[in-house]
């Protein structure tokens, strides 16, 4: 039974030196039974994709490339890496959707790899939704071309 007791005055003192995010956020106990009130939020309207970087020149010799500084100035793509990251853009567009392309918002981490796989994914998705966006030209002859 102390023990309860010890638990429950240990309990009272986290609450009183609950953080203004804490209360700010419901999470502390509002209730007399000492439950806590925790607000539903609207639905969010935004979607998050990952892309991991295509082969790097690291990957090529087998090393773990996770220094900042030197992450950041080398070990940039493969051309083999360079493909995998326009291959991956069709992905994307399609669960992106076509309608949503122009509000695509592209955040890379400063890694060389990182920042070449995400530039070259862009380029090949917005080269895709250039050359589907072109008319339909007619030859001289009268056959579409």
């Amino acid at each position: 039974m102390e023990m309860g007791l010890q638990q429950l005055q240990m309990q009272s003192e986290r609450v009183a030196v609950a953080s203004e995010a804490e209360e700010a956020w419901g999470l502390v106990p509002t209730n007399a039974n000492g439950s806590i009130t925790v607000p539903v939020l609207s639905k969010l309207h935004n979607r998050y994709f990952g892309l991991r970087h295509g082969e790097s020149e690291a990957n090529l010799v087998g090393i773990i490339s996770s220094d900042y500084n030197r992450g950041s100035t080398i070990h940039g793509l493969t051309p083999k890496g360079r493909m995998q990251a326009r291959q991956a853009a069709t992905a994307l567009l399609e669960s992106v959707g076509r309608d949503e392309v122009e509000n695509l918002v592209v955040i890379s981490s400063n890694f060389t790899r990182a920042r070449q796989t995400a530039a070259e994914c862009m380029r090949a998705l917005q080269e895709i939704v250039s050359f589907e966006n072109q008319p339909i030209r007619s030859s001289e002859d009268g056959d579409a071309t």
